[in-house]
């Protein structure tokens, strides 16, 4: 699945390229994914702007870390994967509706800043007990 940068982002990556610097702030410590059941949109700056995260007892955002950007086999764009399994579950309950997107945030819990998002390639539901498993190499975030 590949994503996109969020508006928030775009502007992070610039000022601490070009500025070396984000309104007094630093690159995140940590990444963490988080899951939707329904769009995300460049316009939304924070998880406190989404009002369809997934809300599954045994849910919890997971930690990612991503390996070395590589420029593609095209030469066109560069890639950044995430370089370890993450898993979310086992679910409590079975979900009603699909899973479709998920989105990559600075913060474990509560609000926070969405720096990446994307869309999965298969929407999913889960039944109650189900894992859901983004292997290494699944999130693909793209530069060109």
């Amino acid at each position: 699945m590949a994503g996109s940068l969020s508006n928030y982002g775009e502007q992070l990556i610039l000022n601490l390229i070009f500025r070396k610097t984000q309104s007094g702030a630093v690159a995140p410590d940590n990444l963490y994914v988080g899951l939707t059941k329904g769009a995300i949109y460049d316009s939304q700056l924070s998880t406190s702007q989404l009002a369809n995260e997934v809300t599954d007892g045994h849910y919890n955002r997971q930690y990612v870390t991503f390996g070395a950007p590589v420029v593609d086999g095209e030469g066109s764009s560069t890639v950044a994967t995430n370089n370890r399994d993450v898993a979310f579950g086992p679910w409590d309950l079975s979900e009603t509706e699909d899973i479709t997107h998920g989105f990559i945030c600075d913060a474990a819990v509560g609000d926070a800043n969405i720096i990446a998002w994307m869309q999965l390639d298969f929407a999913k539901k889960p039944n109650g007990g189900d894992m859901l498993v983004f292997y290494e190499g699944d999130m693909k975030l793209l530069l060109d």
